[in-house]
């Protein structure tokens, strides 16, 4: 009897360690390289306007690149214009303080709705005051803008 029970718990504590891995299992983090930005004028459209469904899209990601904000549109052999845009990026950061705290919000204080975005988040030494926003690539990707 004494045995069984111990295999019981051993199966069923391998069984939630494989169920919890294969949660953040299916998620790839990479770090994007420089100048990975989006279009500047895209960006600085969508950076002025919060959307709750960013949350989302970083829980349900197939892939997470994440994006150094600083360095974002430095990329000047692939862009002509990387100095003006990234200095229209920094200008809009500051500009859209608000909008960017109401995400960080959404991302820390629903943990009953999403408990996973912050988990994420922590589990890649991604600290919440360094999120900027997260911009939907489509087909399950998505590029989350840190300050580093």
């Amino acid at each position: 009897m004494n045995t069984f029970r111990m295999i019981s718990a051993t199966v069923l504590a391998a069984g939630l360690m494989v169920s919890a891995g294969s949660t953040f299992a299916a998620q790839t983090w990479t770090n994007a390289p420089k100048g990975s930005g989006i279009d500047i004028a895209t960006f600085v459209a969508q950076l002025g306007t919060f959307d709750a469904t960013d949350v989302e899209a970083l829980v349900n990601a197939k892939s997470v690149a994440v994006v150094t904000y600083s360095d974002a549109w430095a990329s000047a052999s692939e862009n002509k214009n990387a100095a003006a845009d990234q200095a229209q990026a920094m200008d809009k950061l500051t500009a859209d303080t608000g909008e960017i705290e109401k995400f960080r919000a959404a991302l820390k204080a629903n943990p009953k709705a999403n408990p996973k975005a912050m988990k994420l988040l922590e589990g890649h030494k991604v600290a919440l005051k360094n999120v900027i926003d997260i911009v939907q690539s489509g087909k399950g990707d998505v590029q989350l803008y840190v300050q580093s």
